[in-house]
């Protein structure tokens, strides 16, 4: 404990109590010694003892023996709660008297009766060096034996005085031990006592309070926490530290901080009396967020305190944070492993992709409507050393362009009309430490393309409405079914931006290329969808054969088709009914040839393949019989001729041939119609 404790006075019971309840507050290891008056004195007494002492006279006796250098407490004592109940048992009298070692000792025990409301006997102090003033009276008496006044007519002895609480918090101060005066009950703890000093009682109650609670916020804060006095000494810190820094918070304590712990700014903060919020900072060769702040209390200051956590550990509670604001949509949830196919492309696709997924580099993966072009980035994905952060998909061509920005980017509060109060987290910024994957990117806008090369560039983003840059770690994955270098010449796809997507460029093979597939799918399919039918050889070869325009989803469709109608057995016939076997769309009154390459003078530019062809077809068609069609309409007119168009792919070529003037689309719902110039071209392309 450090210093010794000297406790001076009459009585050694006295003595003793006194001494028990200091150990019951401050620990059993407490050095204590007593001179007892009237006994011989100790030769001895450490420097720098705290030595209690009742009275004035005790000091008197006791001073000659004590070293200069001593602590001196007098002691004030109060009563035990039990002493009331003694009281009670005084005859009824008049005067009562109060008797003590001395006078002074003798008021002090009639000033705490007086005080916790004895008020109906008139109470006289009386010393014990005059027996004769105690014959045939009521005597009240504390530590001081019955035996030695003989003569009263009644002698009542309360129990032994208790040190009060500014004695008491007198030498937690001079020990020191304020730590433990801030955790205990000071007057429950050994034997209850009545305190005196109801305004400490209270401010002490309110210490404990706020103390306990500065202890429990220590324990739950998600990092290190430690406090410096305006001079530097450590005055709270939680256990944390030791994981930080290699010391206990024991050890810590009363300690320099701004030596202790010379990578944390606080003389530069307690100097100039400025905040460090949120500095990355590398203490023991790991990157830590610090932030130090003064300690301001009605304008005076009382030092610092710090906060340090683990940059490492705040990327993952971010990124829980991050799941729980979005859900479990934005999850990957197929792997290599998912992906059906045994042929030998399959199988060099796959071991490609297996490689890709290694890096961070962005992947450009191309393929046909149907292919499966996301299963492929899900997969890279789960393979990837990102695969515990966020999937985040979006169709580019599915949003539309006023609201794709918003989207991507996020925006802050207020930014727009309509704005979401407290803003949104973009999709970059979901997706930080994942992977976001850019579906149909060959429809994004010219201007978020250029949106988007700054922050492959850059890795920030900054908000609508906002001015803060946000960094993100994210890997892209864009996909597409079109030809981005055609569109780069043509000037509709930024060529900057077509080279930083395809750095890793994947091409995923259409269904018909691998059709030893085929098989392999459909029975995966029709496990998956719980079929019961049976196909023959001829319709096996059948399908083998067959052109599959959409290609795997195509092949799906028909799968559920045949499950519905809970076919047994499935021959070429029944194939017949649903599959334009030719492999191309013979009801169409068009040619349905292949024109990829063949362009027309008044665009310049060729039509891709037939489902232009198709489209264009029946918007004619429409208008000879004065309909106007929808994109709904046109899907529905497309399954009916076993052409497999989804309303999103119709918006697209819809849009596509839009641009060239090919068609017209009526807003509001109102459909489209074919233009003069749309007739032209498809009348030169039959």
């Amino acid at each position: 404990m450090g210093k010794n404790i000297v406790i001076a006075g009459y009585r050694k019971q006295v003595n003793e109590n006194y001494a028990n309840q200091l150990k019951s507050l401050f620990g059993d290891d407490l050095q204590i010694q007593f001179l007892e008056i009237g006994k011989p004195m100790l030769r001895e007494i450490k420097e720098e003892s705290i030595v209690l002492i009742p009275s004035y006279d005790v000091y008197q006796s006791v001073e000659p023996c004590l070293p200069s250098s001593a602590n001196i407490i007098f002691i004030r004592s109060t009563l035990q709660t039990e002493c009331l109940k003694q009281v009670r048992k005084l005859l009824e009298t008049r005067v009562v008297l109060v008797a003590g070692d001395n006078m002074e000792l003798a008021l002090e025990l009639i000033k705490n009766l007086l005080q916790f409301g004895v008020k109906r006997f008139q109470l006289k102090p009386a010393d014990l060096s005059d027996p004769k003033l105690f014959k045939d009276q009521v005597v009240l008496v504390s530590g001081i034996p019955q035996e030695e006044i003989p003569d009263a007519r009644q002698v009542v002895g309360v129990k032994l005085p208790m040190l009060d609480l500014p004695t008491i918090l007198d030498v937690g101060l001079k020990l020191p031990r304020k730590d433990l005066l801030t955790r205990k009950n000071i007057t429950q703890d050994y034997i209850p006592f009545l305190p005196q000093h109801h305004g400490i009682i209270w401010s002490l109650e309110n210490s404990n309070t706020f103390n306990s609670s500065i202890k429990i916020l220590l324990s739950v804060i998600d990092g290190a926490v430690i406090s410096v006095t305006q001079s530097g000494k450590v005055r709270a810190c939680n256990k944390r530290i030791e994981s930080f820094f290699g010391i206990s918070a024991s050890e810590a304590m009363g300690k320099n901080g701004i030596t202790l712990f010379p990578q944390i700014p606080f003389q530069k903060v307690i100097s100039e009396s400025k905040s460090i919020v949120e500095s990355l900072l590398t203490i023991n060769d790991e990157p830590m967020i610090v932030t130090v702040k003064p300690i301001i209390n009605s304008g005076k200051y009382y030092g610092a305190i710090a906060v340090i956590k683990k940059f490492n550990d705040e990327e993952r509670r971010h990124h829980k944070l991050r799941t729980l604001s979005v859900g479990k949509g934005h999850r990957a949830k197929y792997k290599f492993e998912d992906i059906v196919g045994s042929s030998s492309v399959m199988k060099q696709c796959r071991g490609i992709a297996r490689r890709m997924a290694v890096s961070n580099s962005s992947i450009l993966i191309t393929g046909e409507t149907g292919t499966g072009k996301e299963m492929f980035a899900q997969a890279i994905h789960q393979a990837s050393e990102r695969k515990e952060y966020q999937f985040v998909a979006v169709n580019c061509g599915a949003i539309p362009e006023s609201l794709l920005e918003s989207e991507l980017f996020g925006y802050e509060e207020g930014a727009f009309t309509g704005a979401r109060k407290g803003g949104k987290l973009g999709l970059f910024e979901l997706a930080h430490k994942g992977t976001l994957f850019l579906d149909e990117i060959s429809e994004m806008p010219l201007l978020l393309q250029k949106r988007l090369l700054r922050v492959l560039q850059e890795r920030e983003v900054v908000r609508l409405g906002g001015d803060s840059v946000i960094h993100v770690d994210v890997r892209i994955i864009a996909a597409t079914n079109v030809d981005l270098q055609a569109m780069t010449k043509r000037g509709e796809f930024r060529e900057d931006l077509y080279y930083r997507l395809s750095v890793l460029p994947l091409v995923i093979p259409a269904l018909r290329e691998r059709k030893g597939d085929v098989r392999l799918l459909a029975e995966f399919f029709k496990q998956d969808l719980g079929g019961n039918f049976e196909l023959t050889e001829e319709a096996w070869d059948t399908l083998e054969q067959y052109k599959w325009p959409g290609n795997v989803r195509e092949l799906r469709n028909y799968v559920e088709y045949f499950t519905n109608l809970s076919s047994i057995k499935v021959g070429v016939e029944e194939l017949s009914h649903v599959i334009p076997l030719q492999g191309t769309v013979e009801s169409v009154p068009v040619v349905t040839k292949s024109i990829e390459s063949e362009k027309t003078p008044e665009t310049g530019t060729a039509i891709i393949d037939e489902k232009n062809i198709f489209i264009l077809s029946m918007l004619k068609e429409g208008l000879e019989k004065g309909r106007r069609l929808g994109r709904r309409s046109l899907s529905d007119s497309a399954r009916k001729q076993g052409l497999f168009l989804g309303e999103q792919e119709i918006r697209k070529i819809l849009g596509q041939l839009e641009k060239r003037g090919l068609v017209e689309i009526r807003p509001n719902k109102a459909g489209t119609v074919i233009t003069p110039k749309g007739l032209e071209v498809l009348a030169k392309m039959k």
